[in-house]
């Protein structure tokens, strides 16, 4: 089962590569969202990681599947290159603006530097990837889909706050990555995912995501 999932990821992220170059347009700025106070709540998710006063969000997920990539093949991965255990790290989704903007919780301090990223699955449609360094350099070496303005990921506090290229108007299957790239074409990570389907995604302003 595990390598049917990893399989399938490859291809997905391979036809975001090979692709017509769609998911590369960058999304259109805006002005942030002025929206009511979103109530916030600190909680320990299935793993024990704290989410910081993060707002409510039905759509969270874990990052629990880990995963090494060698020249676009999966492998099974070794515990010890993960950048964090399976698991260990929450998604929570919510939308700001023009785009979708994704929380990182519970990354531990020692990680750094990390590559976060992204991307939405809409039909059979795989797109709007990014990446984005953060904590320090070289996690992100290689990696063909770096952010450009208005996205990329900053630490927050405790978290990691990602302001992705997926459009707010897109609905679909959204997965969350923490990657280390080695290489061009070696990658060794953990993924989640989630459907928009669950639940509506709050509007937010990033000030409430302590940043």
């Amino acid at each position: 089962m595990r390598l049917a999932f990893l399989t399938l990821f490859v291809i997905l992220a391979l036809a975001a590569c090979g692709g017509d170059g769609e998911e590369a347009e960058e999304p259109t700025p805006a002005a942030p969202a002025t929206t009511a106070e979103a109530p916030t709540t600190t909680e320990e998710t299935e793993t024990g990681a704290a989410t910081s006063e993060l707002p409510e969000t039905p759509l969270n997920t874990t990052l629990e599947e880990g995963y090494t990539i060698r020249e676009g093949n999966p492998e099974d991965p070794d515990p010890a290159k993960l950048p964090v255990e399976p698991g260990a790290v929450a998604a929570h989704w919510y939308k700001s603006g023009a785009n979708w903007v994704v929380v990182y919780a519970g990354v531990p301090e020692d990680a750094y530097p990390l590559c976060p990223g992204n991307s939405i699955l809409v039909g059979t449609d795989f797109g709007d990837t990014s990446n984005a360094p953060v904590g320090g350099e070289g996690a992100c070496e290689g990696a063909s889909h770096l952010a450009e303005a208005p996205a990329g990921a900053q630490m927050c506090g405790p978290n990691i706050v990602y302001v992705t290229a997926i459009p707010s108007s897109k609905e679909g299957t959204l997965y969350s990555t923490i990657e280390v790239w080695e290489e061009e074409f070696l990658i060794h990570g953990v993924t989640g995912v989630v459907s928009s389907n669950r639940g509506e995604a709050p509007e937010i302003e990033l000030s409430e995501l302590g940043c």
